[in-house]
């Protein structure tokens, strides 16, 4: 995507004219497919919006993300950020096996266990099997 008419250095040529002119940005036709879309505006945020990029589309529900960098940014000088961030782990999404043994031993060993549900399921069964 060219964002100008090529008022600086940079002329994107006849095709900003027939072919990349969306109004909002080719973002906003990945937007309905995606996770997650933006636009970088400058090579002093690409790093970054790469990271948040990467962070977004493994995060559950993974999916794809999509940054839409003009070629303006392209061209543009980048330097090495000082703090480079590195993309943060996926979360979990399930307790891992040891964790859910040491609890179920927790429970099994309680004196007096109390067991609290906000929801038993759609069954009123199930609440009467619990008072018994």
């Amino acid at each position: 995507e060219a964002l100008g008419f090529g008022e600086t250095s940079f002329d994107p040529g006849s095709q900003w004219y027939r072919n990349l002119s969306v109004v909002g940005g080719n973002q906003r036709l990945a937007e309905p497919i995606t996770k997650w879309a933006q636009q970088v505006p400058n090579s002093a945020t690409l790093y970054q919006s790469v990271v948040r990029a990467a962070e977004l589309a493994q995060r559950q529900p993974k999916g794809p993300t999509y940054l839409c960098v003009s070629m303006e940014t392209l061209l543009e000088d980048w330097k090495n950020p000082p703090h480079r961030t590195a993309v943060a782990a996926s979360p979990k999404v399930q307790p891992l096996e040891a964790d859910i043994e040491s609890v179920a031993k927790l429970i099994v060993e309680a004196k007096s266990p109390i067991i609290y549900v906000e929801n038993l399921g759609a069954h009123n069964e199930a609440f009467e099997a619990l008072q018994e």
